[in-house]
């Protein structure tokens, strides 16, 4: 039925109750195949509902006008057209608990936000006992769909959607599909064992909960039927997205049957030996539907579900495995390998958060394997066909290599034709993701193909997640060319640091996102580089170093940035160099700079003389006060350091003539290989130096920049921010 249609049924059935409709509005769909509209009157609103599966209507009609009469809290049903395809019903408003649940976490996060929910919970709980023990007095079970009672088929069904729908889509778990279902029989013959003399809900869980007036009323009960009362208490307290510590499902649980004591024993009805299995139950029923509208109806807000619901298998798996099923104890045990991960963790919650931004999705495919899901839940995008563009692939020299080689990438950038062909992409796309924002759209989705030249692809998908505007809602801006890369220096930004010189300034955040003027030390440092030239940067992290990694990914940045992740173990300024070797693979030479310097030095021009040098590596100095020198030859050649304060000396030979002292200034440059043969522990990097020294060029460079400073101290950004501001 069309929606003029069914709104046009709404209207005359609103009519018929002697309300006057003054509007029928559409509400967002959920994850069946009803229809909702909002009915709005001169003095009320009412929830319009329109289905074809008039069995389903006839479950909820039934199950409503039963519990209504009881007094619980229920939508009272208004009118019924003759097709029973639409009804009315109460409006209890747009607040569930599960909207109480998200602001919780928004909050304080998850693992707080259980106990500032507890007595909405309870409330519910308390609910639910009269639902399933009140509500089964006297209901007609001949109407429920689709089956009256909740039996060891139901049972085989959740566990069968589950292997269908989730399990057999993921063809990277290996299992024997004859014990599997040996074990999925043994399964429900103990599980339908338990006591189904109760009105089981099905779907108790916090989105069907709606919280009005501070009281809570309960909605979707259509597939309710004959059944346990483990099933409806598990669906509430082990929704995935909720993430309730166990301790809080162990107080509530322990509340709910002191509630449902007051009708039922507990023990008599064995509800503590059943428990653990229909958390299995549940969990397996829940991936199965995510599965299915997830992985095959392609809603995006299914597929977001997944990783959390596998968390919460996997733990609980831990506490209770299943020693008896031993196939499916295999199988769950391989779900934990699967590649879903939670999203980043911010603000207080994973996902998007208030301040979310656009996403734009790059994809390279073939049409040979397939064209890339959208799980946006949007649509729309573009597909470009590089088969015009240079091919390496015919190259000898890049048989073995991809589009992420630098050597790829060069021979690409030095083609006229593939900067006219990016230039033509990210036209067309920035024109779309300006009126993305123009709209505070938060998911675009753009793709790029290629039958042929998978090599040139990866090269475009890169240059074009860099060309990715700013997208803070309503904020456009022009893009130009794209920058020629330049393969022969990696820019290292040591980041990994716990700041403690800062003091309260680090107390939330890292060293590196603490802010200078207005904007992160870590965006100064890379804009710096960048200005210069530098378009390969890596960043070691540490100390909150998740928020350094979700800072990159959200900013537009004129290089290839990669991530040396320390937050296992700080490795010190020398043992991140080591550990970061891998990514210089390729380059002449690496440039490092602290992230808490900066200055107007010229560090292209430096590197650029480096690499026509025969040094192997070079130490910016500069001739200021400082406790902590470097000690070098007349020629220049580093043997040793002091430090003042305590006098401590280190050098590279036991004996020593002459020397002049010089001030580290932060900043240095070596060949790519030189700390390749280093031990990786945490180490300092002026060690590492003494070592190298022995036989090899370390090499003083004398810097004379207009400003430096070194942020480390409270008193120093404000000398810096004040310096800044008179300078510009």
């Amino acid at each position: 039925m069309q929606p003029l249609e069914t709104q046009n049924i709404l209207a005359e059935l609103t009519r018929s109750i002697g309300e006057t409709p003054k509007d029928i509005l559409p509400i967002a769909e959920s994850g069946s195949a009803r229809k909702y509209f909002r009915v709005i009157t001169d003095d009320k609103s009412l929830i319009g509902t329109y289905s074809s599966n008039i069995e389903e209507n006839e479950a909820f009609l039934t199950f409503s006008k039963h519990f209504h009469d009881l007094g619980l809290n229920v939508p009272e049903v208004f009118a019924v057209n003759a097709e029973r395809t639409c009804y009315l019903q109460s409006d209890f408003g747009d607040d569930n608990l599960f909207a109480h649940v998200q602001k919780a976490l928004l909050a304080v996060g998850p693992s707080t936000s259980s106990g500032t929910l507890i007595p909405l919970y309870k409330k519910a709980l308390s609910h639910l006992v009269k639902l399933q023990v009140l509500g089964h007095q006297g209901l007609d079970y001949t109407k429920a769909y689709p089956t009256e009672r909740f039996d060891r088929q139901a049972i085989i069904d959740d566990l069968n959607y589950f292997k269908y729908y989730f399990l057999k889509p993921h063809e990277e778990i290996d299992f024997n599909e004859t014990r599997l279902g040996r074990d999925f029989e043994a399964f429900a013959d103990f599980v339908s064992q338990a006591p189904c003399d109760f009105f089981m809900y099905r779907d108790f869980q916090s989105r069907n909960i709606m919280v009005k007036d501070n009281e809570l009323y309960f909605i979707d009960f259509q597939g309710g039927r004959r059944g346990p009362l483990n099933y409806d208490v598990v669906s509430l307290l082990y929704q995935v997205k909720a993430q309730i510590p166990q301790a809080v499902r162990d107080e509530l649980i322990d509340y709910y049957k002191t509630e449902l004591a007051q009708y039922v024993n507990p023990d008599e009805v064995k509800f503590d030996l059943y428990q653990p299995y229909f958390v299995y139950l549940r969990l397996l029923q829940v991936l199965g539907a995510y599965g299915f509208r997830g992985l095959i109806q392609k809603k995006s807000h299914f597929i977001e579900s997944i990783p959390y619901a596998l968390k919460e298998l996997t733990v609980w798996n831990e506490s209770h495995p299943l020693t008896d099923y031993p196939e499916l104890q295999n199988t769950i045990t391989q779900l934990s390998t699967l590649n879903y991960q939670l999203p980043p963790y911010k603000g207080g919650q994973w996902g998007l958060t208030p301040n979310s931004k656009l996403t734009v999705t790059i994809n390279s495919f073939s049409f040979k394997k397939g064209y890339p899901d959208d799980f946006s839940g949007n649509g729309g995008g573009f597909v470009f066909d590089c088969r015009a563009l240079p091919n390496p692939g015919r190259e000898p020299e890049f048989k073995t290599k991809t589009g992420r080689d630098w050597e790829v990438i060069d021979y690409l950038m030095a083609k006229p034709q593939v900067h006219v062909f990016l230039d033509h992409v990210k036209a067309i796309v920035s024109q779309s993701v300006d009126n993305y924002i123009d709209f505070v759209w938060l998911h675009g989705w753009t793709t790029s193909f290629c039958l042929l030249r998978p090599n040139h692809l990866r090269m475009a998908e890169d240059d074009l997640s860099r060309h990715q505007p700013e997208t803070e809602p309503h904020r456009t801006q022009n893009h130009g060319g794209t920058q020629r890369m330049n393969n022969d220096i990696v820019a290292m930004i040591l980041a990994a640091g716990l700041g403690t010189r800062l003091k309260d300034l680090t107390h939330d955040k890292p060293k590196a996102l603490v802010e200078l003027n207005g904007k992160p030390l870590l965006q100064h440092c890379i804009e710096n580089l960048t200005a210069q030239g530098f378009s390969r940067i890596v960043i070691n992290v540490h100390h909150f170093g998740e928020q350094i990694i979700d800072f990159v990914m959200h900013q537009r940045f004129d290089a290839y940035i990669q991530i040396s992740d320390e937050r296992d173990q700080l490795m010190d300024t020398g043992g991140g160099i080591v550990k970061a070797t891998p990514f210089f693979k390729g380059a002449k030479a690496v440039l490092v700079h602290n992230v808490d310097i900066i200055s107007d030095v010229n560090l292209k021009q430096l590197s650029d003389q480096f690499i026509d040098s025969k040094d192997d590596a070079w130490l910016f100095t500069q001739d200021r006060e400082t406790n902590r020198k470097l000690l070098f030859r007349h020629d220049d050649q580093l043997i040793g350091w002091r430090n003042k304060a305590d006098g401590n000396f280190k050098w590279v030979y036991d004996s020593f003539g002459e020397y002049k002292e010089m001030a580290f200034s932060g900043m240095h440059i070596f060949r790519s290989d030189l700390f390749s043969g280093f031990e990786l522990k945490p180490q300092s990097v002026i060690d590492l130096y003494l070592t190298l020294a022995k036989s090899n060029r370390i090499i003083s460079k004398p810097i004379q920049p207009a400003f430096w400073f070194d942020l480390g101290k409270p008193e120093q950004l404000t000398i810096a921010e004040n310096y800044l501001k008179t300078a510009s």
